[in-house]
């Protein structure tokens, strides 16, 4: 089964110290959900040769395994998280992950994820709680003209 979807696509020369040295990039970017579908490295010279109209060049790619956002909207919102801890100055990673599964079993409802490394940084502290992003992928809004 096939869609018809709106994307971009980008170009791009890169240039490493690692083997290949220098390679053309073509990445392809669904529009609705900014995610990444896939991308495709060349050699230059395999690039050029392809643009050229000399089919059949070598390349290698990346297909991201994204199909369920593949076409929807990206949504986010940031709620502030109680987080409880036994002890305030615990370190115990186990303990602390524990907590915030406990706290975050309420919010993560509906399809709403959250972006768990939102604890660790102290500049999302807020009060008794932490600053979390949340996100989701709902069926996109169908545009004038679309069946």
């Amino acid at each position: 089964m096939s869609r018809i979807l709106k994307g971009k696509i980008t170009i791009t020369r890169t240039n490493s110290n690692q083997p290949p040295y220098d390679t053309a990039s073509i990445t392809v970017t669904d529009e609705t959900s900014a995610a990444t579908v896939i991308r495709i490295r060349m050699l230059p010279e395999d690039w050029g040769m392809a643009l050229l109209n000399v089919g059949a060049q070598p390349c290698t790619f990346e297909i991201w395994d994204n199909n369920e956002t593949i076409g929807k909207e990206l949504e986010i919102k940031t709620e502030v998280v109680k987080l409880d801890l036994p002890n305030t100055y615990t370190h115990d990673k186990d303990v602390i992950d524990k907590a915030i599964t406990r706290a975050l079993k309420i919010y993560e409802v509906d399809g709403w994820k959250a972006r768990r490394e939102d604890f660790r940084n102290m500049h999302n502290r807020a009060g008794n709680g932490y600053r979390v992003t949340f996100t989701r992928y709902v069926a996109a809004k169908k545009e004038d003209g679309e069946a």
